[in-house]
């Protein structure tokens, strides 16, 4: 890109109105919102939705999601669950 961080950085504060880990974070948790919509299961285990997405630790992970999404992981993968069940099950 031939510039430095601080323009950068400088420049996703101005047109996001966000910070640049924030930024990053945004589409890290897309991501796993992909991977967890894509295997729509209980069974994916959060270290490796965390690593697939970009993040250092599980922890990291569930913060951020919680602070993008209003929901833990697990919960959303819950309520995602209970949706598909009456979609499936119109009554």
């Amino acid at each position: 890109l031939n510039t430095n961080r601080t323009y950068i950085s400088n420049l996703i504060n101005d047109e996001t109105g966000c910070n640049f880990n924030t930024w990053v974070n945004r589409y890290r948790i897309e991501h796993a919102l992909e991977i967890m919509n894509r295997h729509g299961s209980n069974l994916l285990v959060t270290e490796y939705i965390a690593h697939e997405s970009g993040f250092g630790s599980p922890s990291s992970f569930i913060r951020a999601f919680k602070t993008h999404t209003g929901l833990t992981p697990g919960k959303y993968l819950q309520e995602r669950a209970l949706q598909q069940v009456s979609l499936n099950n119109p009554e």
